[in-house]
Order: structure tokens, then C-alpha cells, then sequence
């Protein structure tokens, strides 16, 4: 999970989108599998 979040932080750094930083790096991790939980 560390070398896919690494690889999604530097992949939203290099993506000139229009969109939140926050946004492309949660969105990779989709991609990759992984699933988005609301902190409590």
C-alpha cells in the first residue's frame, strides 16, 4: 500500500489537472483497488 500511495502522490504532482492535489491521489488509489474511508 506505502509504494502505491508513494506512486499516486508523485503521479498528482506530475498531472497538471485542473483538480485538487487530494483528489487525483484518492482517485489512483481507487484505481489501484484500494477504498476510501470517511476519517472518524
Amino acid at each position: 500500500m506505502r509504494n502505491d500511495l508513494m506512486a499516486c502522490k508523485e503521479e498528482s504532482l506530475i498531472t497538471r489537472l485542473e483538480e485538487d492535489q487530494k483528489t487525483l491521489v484518492q482517485r489512483c488509489m481507487m484505481d489501484h483497488g484500494y477504498t476510501m474511508k470517511a476519517k472518524t
